[in-house]
């Protein structure tokens, strides 16, 4: 978990980017999401581990593309920009 964490946060610092990172790997099994502190006040509380049950139903019912593309929906719906 640790090493995921920080991959992805390397590649958030090297792309100067801010937001909603969902890593899935299949071997080992693992899914992480991690919502940035730029951006964490504009998602209601312990949203990362909703998003990550969509992706997590996805994988146990063999539909994978289905868990990802309503994970990045939850993610869309979720935010809650300052309206610029």
């Amino acid at each position: 978990a640790k090493l995921f964490r920080e991959w992805a946060v390397e590649r958030l610092n090297a792309e100067k980017a801010d937001g909603v990172v969902i890593l899935v790997c299949l071997d080992p099994r693992y899914v992480m999401v991690e919502i940035e502190e730029g951006v964490k006040g504009k998602f209601p509380e312990k949203y990362a581990q909703k998003v990550a049950d969509a992706v997590i139903k996805g994988l146990r019912d063999k539909k994978p593309d289905d868990g990802l593309a309503e994970a990045v929906k939850l993610v869309a719906d979720g935010y809650k920009g300052d309206g610029k």
